[in-house]
């Protein structure tokens, strides 16, 4: 029986939030020493003028907004994009995954939009403290095209479909049914 495992929400942000509040930790860190700099410098500034004082804080507060605080939460987005297109089949004999990759450029169609995991034979696989699931073995990974089209390369004056062999397949905790996911892993590497 086929099953399709797709994305939660709920995981996603119980995963990739703390890491993106670990990232932007150095953030947190110049916003209390810029804090801290103005109310020393207020104390100093007796009666010359707080004016100048608060546009330097709210210039400084701003650059840091732009410069440290926007890239974690802009690859916390795009993180959860891609996670949204991806998603997992279990059938009795395999596991598939397709997992989106990011392309910059979607306007060009030579890019590869996908690489879809067949799970056939596994050496081993292990969980990992956030819960997901590393796979080795020598896996057979398509290239697909964003409308799921193989895509093809030529190769000795044939086009023939392009297959990247990889030797390690990571599947993100941020799919429903896990736990039904990782017997069926443990069945195929018994086998």
């Amino acid at each position: 029986m086929k099953k399709r495992i797709s994305f939660d929400q709920k995981l996603f942000h119980s995963v990739y939030f703390h890491k993106m509040l670990i990232a932007m930790t150095p953030s947190f860190i110049v916003d209390g020493v810029l804090i801290y700099r103005l109310v020393f410098r207020l104390l100093d500034n007796q009666a010359k003028g707080i004016g100048p004082l608060f546009v330097d804080f709210g210039l400084l507060l701003v650059m840091n907004a732009i410069l440290l605080k926007s890239i974690p939460v802009i690859l916390y987005f795009v993180q959860r994009s891609l996670l949204r297109q991806s998603f997992v089949i279990v059938e009795p004999d395999k596991v598939i995954f397709r997992k989106r990759l990011l392309v910059m450029y979607e306007f060009d169609y030579g890019y590869v939009h996908f690489h879809e995991y067949h799970l056939t034979v596994i050496d081993s696989f292990k969980k990992r403290g956030d819960g997901s699931l590393v796979v080795k073995g020598n896996f057979k990974a398509r290239c697909l095209l964003e409308d799921g089209e193989q895509e093809t390369d030529l190769r000795k004056g044939e086009l023939r479909p392009r297959i990247c062999n990889r030797k390690i397949c990571r599947i993100p905790a941020v799919f429903r049914d896990m736990e039904h996911l990782e017997e069926k892993l443990i069945d195929i590497t018994a086998k």
